[in-house]
């Protein structure tokens, strides 16, 4: 009797999660999980196959060379009859088919990469262009080579089991040939200039022998061990398997020691020592691999190794793709890191790279995942329609995963054009000059950037739930009701937004503006967000204030300001001589260069009213916005100069009391009432 599998969509959330911590993917042959509960007895049992395990490895050990000498006398055997002549012919007639197509390609591309080396690469940019274009005229040569020699085994009618003999060479070949120019390209020892990562030439070279090593080690071993098996050796193919792990792993070790030791030796004066031990952080993880190999066989050594990979490509993704793009000049690659600076980590203002970086992080992440459901043997054509719980758990965490990459390269497309913009007009503008048309802009983008974010994560989440099996209706109708009720309850705040969404369409004001609000709230605007405007004011303070609270606005920064000042004079200053000396001040002032340009109409004056002993004369000039400071300060030196150069004096601020002339005579003194008649103690 079976039992049907539960379903997601139907199942409450607690009881679903714990189906998934005691169900697991595949199950053995006795129908017992792959997980179990962590007790004494599985511990002991894990050490117990532990051991077996080791026993089985020594024995192949020992057993291993002498079934390797059985098999290497019945190859010379075969290979001396007529079937293994016959094989060797074929197998010269298939290697010089890949290899003749292969030269003829080269006839023809030879001088495009002998270009491709000899041209003078002038910026970095294009010494990674000419790479990938390098690159491909190998991988092309590389594919035809490949199309050929495979295609090629189907024309001969193989001894039996002969074409195993013929495959697996070629197969080692074709892969270590594939790793040889994916290293040479991503390294290119020797090349610095069309390197794609940012190491130096010591470690360039120390990675490429280490990739084309282990290609043979792992891959030879991958593809003969079956072999040997089949024939009837399995001591021998666990021990090649075990010589080949075990070579591997000193390899390793020996590439990052010597790697250490050549970085150590050129940032030992530029860059600041690691508070953590990077280096026996990274020798012990090689060794517990190697020690979970030993103990545990290949599926936990593999997906153990797949979770480092995963790992250090997100670390290190960053750096590789903005060194791809970084156009700065290249530095000398000997000393890779000097004046302590990283050169992948330098900011590119782009969007592309930053798309391209999003994308590698998630295409590394679905290849590991690929990885370790393919080591452990999970059929991935059934993962969908499969009833196991937490295989339908799978499935919904990559849609999750794709809706997550989706999400997140819209808001780069939306967040850095806006942040880039955000720059230019920041770097732009200047801080304490008027204010221009690019203040909207400055006032309008931070919000636009922040609601686009609120609706992606809006998006994200809802589609997430959805996708998890989880009914969003009730969700969405709750929400809806709380969003009411929030309204009702929160009816200043409603005020306070709705108000400043109708602030901000009208354009009321901007960002750098100096504005008043009623009687109390009046300074320049600093900050604007959902509810509230940041008003900083001339003596300093910084005041919050709500849209709603803001009522009429009196805008001090658009179009222009009119400015009025007055000027007392003596009575007996002739006016029409104040108002033509006035003048020129103001045409003097049109042609200065500093201020010339901020005034709109030029200084003019007039006379305003007649006091006893004082006449005003008002000034008045129209200029920029916020510049009617700095032109009035001007206006006063000047006009005090040309009344000096003039003759003419100010005021000086009391009344005259002057008799009364005969008629038709002016007045000859202007004594002051201390001047004709001083007081007495």
């Amino acid at each position: 009797m079976t039992m049907a599998a539960p379903d997601l969509k139907t199942m409450p959330i607690r009881k679903a999660l714990t189906l998934l911590l005691i169900m697991v993917l595949p199950r053995t042959a006795s129908a017992e999980p792959l997980l179990r509960p962590l007790t004494m007895d599985t511990i002991s049992s894990f050490f117990r196959t532990a051991n077996l395990r080791l026993l089985n490895l020594g024995s192949a050990l020992m057993q291993g060379p002498v079934e390797g000498v059985q098999i290497w006398h019945n190859l010379t055997t075969f290979m001396a009859s007529r079937e293994g002549i016959v094989t060797l012919a074929y197998a010269l007639i298939v290697g010089m088919i890949g290899t003749g197509a292969e030269w003829f390609y080269w006839t023809y591309a030879a001088p495009a990469r002998r270009a491709i080396d000899a041209m003078d690469i002038r910026n970095p940019r294009l010494g990674r262009r000419l790479a990938f274009r390098r690159t491909a005229l190998f991988l092309c040569g590389f594919l035809l080579f490949s199309v050929a020699t495979l295609g090629s085994l189907a024309f001969f009618d193989w001894p039996e089991g002969a074409e195993h003999l013929v495959l697996a060479p070629i197969m080692i070949i074709l892969l270590t040939r594939f790793m040889w120019i994916v290293a040479d390209s991503l390294f290119a020892p020797g090349h610095h200039q069309r390197r794609l990562l940012d190491v130096g030439p010591a470690e360039a070279r120390i990675w490429v022998t280490v990739i084309v090593g282990l290609t043979i080690l792992v891959g030879g071993a991958t593809i003969y061990a079956p072999l040997i098996q089949q024939a009837g050796s399995a001591n021998a193919a666990e021990a090649l398997q075990t010589v080949s792990v075990t070579l591997s792993a000193i390899l390793i070790i020996v590439a990052v020691s010597a790697s250490r030791k050549h970085r150590d030796s050129t940032q030992a004066r530029t860059m600041p020592r690691s508070t953590l031990p990077v280096p026996f952080l990274r020798m012990a993880i090689i060794i517990a691999i190697y020690g979970l190999w030993l103990f545990s066989g290949d599926v936990i050594a593999t997906l153990a190794v797949i979770i480092v990979l995963a790992v250090s490509s997100q670390l290190h993704l960053h750096r590789a793709v903005m060194f791809l793009w970084s156009d700065e000049p290249d530095h000398d690659l000997t000393e890779p890191h000097a004046h302590g600076q990283e050169t992948g980590t330098a900011q590119v203002d782009s969007l592309a790279p930053s798309i391209i970086l999003t994308l590698a992080r998630y295409v590394f992440v679905i290849i590991a995942i690929i990885a370790a459901i393919l080591a452990l043997d999970i059929p991935m054509m059934e993962m969908a329609t499969s009833s196991n719980p937490l295989r339908q758990f799978i499935v919904r965490l990559s849609e999750i995963a794709l809706i997550a990459l989706i999400s997140h390269i819209v808001w780069l497309a939306v967040r850095l054009p806006i942040d880039h913009r955000l720059q230019k007009l920041i770097a732009t503008s200047d801080p304490h000059g008027s204010v221009n048309a690019n203040a909207r802009l400055l006032t309008l983008l931070p919000l636009m950037r922040t609601t686009g974010g609120v609706i992606l994560l809006a998006f994200f989440v809802i589609s997430s739930l959805w996708s998890l099996g989880i009914d969003i209706g009730p969700l969405l109708a709750g929400a809806g009701v709380f969003g009411l009720a929030l309204g009702f309850g929160a009816q200043a705040l409603v005020r306070d937004v709705i108000s400043g969404i109708f602030y901000l369409v009208e354009d009321v004001f901007r960002i750098g503006e100096y504005i008043e609000a009623g009687t109390h709230a009046k300074g320049t605007v600093e900050r604007i967000t959902l509810r509230t405007v940041a008003l900083r004011h001339q003596n300093g303070p910084l005041y919050f204030v709500p849209y709603g609270s803001l009522g009429s606005i009196k805008n001090n920064s658009r179009d222009w300001s009119i400015d009025k000042f007055n000027i007392p004079l003596p009575v007996t200053t002739d006016s029409e001589q104040v108002r033509k000396i006035i003048k020129k001040v103001g045409e003097q002032m049109m042609q200065d260069p500093e201020i010339g340009s901020k005034i709109v109409e030029p200084l003019k004056s007039k006379v305003y009213g007649i006091e006893p002993g004082i006449k005003i004369f008002r000034c008045k000039f129209r200029c920029a916005p916020g510049n009617q400071f700095e032109i009035r300060v001007q206006a006063y030196k000047r006009i005090e100069a040309a009344l000096r150069d003039a003759g003419i004096p100010f005021a000086a601020g009391t009344q005259v009391l002057m008799p009364l002339p005969p008629h038709g005579q002016m007045p000859t003194t202007t004594s002051t009432p201390a001047e004709a008649s001083p007081s007495t103690p």
